[in-house]
């Protein structure tokens, strides 16, 4: 998604900006939430809302649940966030979004001796270059999947995932959910002696574009995503070290899924004394 979100150095003077999570989390969401009015299987999104979940909100900032409750509760409290949920997911809107996604003033002023030719020809192709803009990003939010920045080619495309340490790279979200696969699947190999040099050298780019065809080719929901994570993360000893890559990962998707819904195996309830859930009716993913 193209365009930017203005965020003013006042912003240091923010109540929450010594808790980090706090700011993390905030910035996810003014980076994620819709910047124009949308809909999303028949629900109205408006600007400065987006539709999400707890375990989608863990697996995109890498926070726990239990602190992403205390944050959002926190946010609230200060009126910065309005939540609502319900069985199967919440509708967050930042309060004063425009505040950060506005249209400049700077942009409309103009020097007083600036000829009227002059004025007329920079509003019209400011207007042009605003409509070309929100077109490609009505693009990007179809079916309000997962929209996110596009990776920094020059800066990334040939980081090799050992080298990715996410305090110091700015990932975007298909990049950070295809590096905490990467972690997941390293801890797991390197658990059972197994070599991990092959997924060491890999690219974040490669990992993090199968992610992308997962949602914009085959239409994985995060749900899913979160499904796979959990199951490869739980082990039956066979796919978690079958899979080798987010590229093996999207191939057998739909057996991987299939085996974790005949197993009857849940992250609430990993004992299998109730029968397996999908995501889309688990309460506590969302509450």
């Amino acid at each position: 998604m193209e365009g930017w979100i203005k965020l003013h150095r006042k912003f240091t003077q923010w109540e929450w900006y010594d808790n980090s999570q706090m700011v993390h989390l905030f910035l996810h969401l003014l980076l994620n939430v819709n910047h124009a009015d949308g809909n999303w299987r028949g629900i109205n999104v408006r600007r400065g809302q987006m539709i999400t979940g707890l375990k989608s909100l863990s697996l995109a900032t890498g926070i726990s649940i239990q602190t992403l409750r205390s944050c959002l509760k926190k946010l609230e409290k200060t009126g910065e966030i309005n939540k609502q949920t319900n069985n199967q997911f919440s509708i967050i809107t930042v309060c004063k979004y425009d505040d950060y996604n506005g249209v400049s003033e700077a942009t409309n002023k103009q020097p007083n001796k600036r000829s009227t030719n002059d004025q007329q020809a920079t509003n019209k192709q400011l207007t042009t270059n605003k409509k070309k803009k929100n077109k490609k990003n009505e693009k990007n939010e179809k079916n309000n999947t997962l929209v996110v920045p596009p990776p920094d080619e020059e800066k990334k495309s040939d980081i090799k995932l050992k080298n990715v340490k996410r305090t110091e790279t700015p990932l975007n979200e298909y990049e950070n959910i295809a590096h905490r696969f990467y972690t997941l699947l390293r801890d797991i190999r390197s658990e059972k002696g197994i070599s991990t040099a092959q997924m060491d050298n890999s690219s974040l780019s490669k990992w993090a574009d199968s992610i992308r065809l997962m949602f914009t080719a085959d239409n994985r929901s995060k749900n899913e995503l979160i499904d796979l994570y959990d199951y490869l993360k739980k082990g039956d000893g066979f796919w978690e070290t079958t899979v080798q890559s987010t590229a093996g990962l999207r191939k057998n998707a739909d057996k991987i899924l299939l085996k974790a819904r005949r197993n009857g195996k849940t992250e609430s309830d990993y004992d299998g004394r109730t029968k397996y859930t999908t995501s889309s009716n688990r309460e506590s993913d969302y509450d």
